[in-house]
């Protein structure tokens, strides 16, 4: 099953370094819109000269990205063109299966062999019925590679679900009215009230070169235990200025995953 390019509707380029940016995700589908405009402008067949003066003028400087040393690609774009936006597919416009054969990869800040050799983690910790779920889920493209590379926000967000109905729910029948009320809850891997600024890399944290630190939760010391629902603050890139704030956050998930399992219930 590929995780990368799963539908017309949805596809996935986290591994292109689309969420190595500060910008909202309105702000970054609206410069991959202008992009990929641009990009269907270029004279055609396509020639390196081209591309290279493409990249120079869309590649982000160091000081643009939230890991300065981790790439973030200027031939990502729709793939279905700059209207399909945000819920178009989102790809590699220089990969040859887009240009008739022509292989621009090596023009971009990774070449082709990075590009084909590549699997990020999901593809192996996740489940084949867990992926064939979230394929399905009815999400953007953009907050679909956000979730798809985030298992431990899936596996632990179904977990505490089943907890809640008292069973796990069998994945290829439940409702659409589920569906669409998880796709609303992993709308929080981009509109979280404490997301924190590298909150787009989830468990992981924004280190120092190409390090990505595990992110986790500092409780004040004597006050609070762990929950299971910190593991989700953690995929949702948390941080907290105040304890009061954090027993808020929790608050809502729960409020969320209880909500999650009364659908399941009555459906």
């Amino acid at each position: 099953m590929s995780l990368c390019q799963p539908s017309r509707e949805r596809s996935c380029a986290a591994c292109c370094g689309i969420y190595n940016d500060s910008g909202t995700r309105v702000e970054v589908t609206a410069e991959v819109r202008e992009r990929t405009r641009e990009f269907r402008s270029i004279s055609r067949p396509l020639e390196v000269e081209s591309l290279r003066d493409f990249r120079q003028k869309w590649e982000k400087e160091a000081d643009q990205r939230l890991m300065a040393e981790l790439q973030n690609c200027p031939f990502v774009g729709f793939l279905d063109g700059p209207d399909t936006a945000p819920s178009g597919r989102l790809g590699c416009m220089v990969h040859p299966l887009q240009n008739q054969g022509f292989d621009g990869r090596d023009c971009g800040v990774f070449d082709r062999h990075i590009c084909e050799d590549y699997l990020c983690a999901s593809y192996s910790v996740l489940s084949m019925d867990e992926k064939t779920f979230i394929v399905n889920l009815p999400l953007d493209a953009y907050t679909y590679g956000l979730v798809i590379t985030d298992p431990m926000l899936i596996k632990r967000t179904l977990s505490l679900v089943a907890t809640e109905f008292g069973s796990s729910p069998q994945l290829s029948k439940t409702s659409e009215s589920f569906r669409r009320a998880l796709a609303e809850f992993f709308e929080f891997k981009h509109n979280w009230p404490w997301r924190a600024p590298d909150a787009n890399f989830g468990p992981l944290k924004a280190g120092k070169d190409l390090e990505t630190p595990r992110r986790s939760l500092i409780l004040p010391e004597g006050e609070l235990s762990p929950d299971p629902v910190d593991d989700l603050l953690v995929c949702f890139g948390s941080t907290f200025e105040s304890t009061d704030d954090l027993l808020e956050a929790r608050d809502l998930v729960r409020a969320r995953i209880v909500q999650l399992a009364s659908i399941l219930v009555n459906s």
